[in-house]
């Protein structure tokens, strides 16, 4: 049988990986189970994946996960493990818990409420919008037309990125609705730093950019980026920023939904 297309692997690397990702996804079961050997294989699949934790006797929050599973196996990757394994995860917080990876994401999310379908579905659904992306000139133009403001991490390597996202993730949690995160590849980008007002030789560095002026408002680059010190700093942005911008803000009265891991 002649092949309809022919694709070139080594020029069309990114859309070989997303064919052999979708390939790989529709051979897996509604749930799959969750090992040492399987669960970075998972995670590589360019698709949400949900794991839940629950403990082997807990029948109701098990049925629950299977039925959102059922619903929205097309988009998202479901998986589980009971209290019966051991070495998946390095974690305090008691079962059932679900964790969310999304590849396009910075940072894993946690939901801990009690296993309600809806809720269940819900804390999925927000997998679509990362709560701390990974920079890309396309991201950047859907940032843009979202219209609301865009705090970005620039660090040059890898690990450094992923620490600072995890130091701000509670902070991009607080704020969803009022301002967009996402990491930038100080290498890659490096024509990025002087137009976003970041001095290039002082990485790493966090910067605001109002979407709407263009402007931007960047932490003070000979302060060491912490936890604390960004929260005053995005507060105090957002404060102003509300006062100022309040008509066209949309503020609900519960912002932060799930904790930090």
């Amino acid at each position: 049988m002649t092949p309809l297309v022919q694709i070139d692997c080594a020029m069309e690397a990114e859309l070989c990986k997303m064919i052999v990702s979708y390939m790989v996804k529709q051979g897996l079961p509604v749930i799959s189970h969750v090992n040492e050997s399987n669960l970075e294989e998972l995670k590589s699949l360019d698709t949400p994946v949900l794991i839940a934790h629950i403990a082997a006797s807990d029948v109701k929050s098990s049925e629950v996960f299977t039925a959102v599973a059922e619903k929205l196996g097309e988009t998202y990757i479901f998986a589980s493990r009971s209290d019966l394994d051991t070495g998946i995860v390095d974690t305090t917080v008691p079962p059932p818990f679900i964790i969310l990876h999304n590849p396009l994401d910075e940072v894993d999310l946690l939901f801990q409420e009690e296993f309600e379908a809806q809720e269940v579905a819900k804390f999925a659904e927000s997998a679509s919008k990362p709560l701390i992306g990974k920079f890309g000139l396309l991201a950047f133009d859907k940032y843009t037309k979202e219209g609301i403001p865009l705090g970005l991490i620039f660090a040059e390597e890898v690990e450094e990125r992923r620490v600072l996202s995890e130091a701000v993730k509670n902070i991009a949690l607080k704020h969803r609705t009022i301002l967009n995160f996402a990491t930038v590849d100080a290498k890659s980008f490096a024509f990025l730093t002087i137009p976003f007002g970041v001095e290039p030789t002082k990485l790493p560095a966090f910067v605001i950019r109002d979407t709407l002026t263009n402007d931007h408002f960047v932490f003070d680059q000979d302060t060491k980026i912490t936890t604390e010190a960004i929260d005053e700093f995005v507060q105090g942005f957002v404060d102003e920023y509300i006062q100022r911008d309040g008509a066209r803000v949309d503020v609900p009265n519960k912002i932060g939904l799930h904790d930090e891991i």
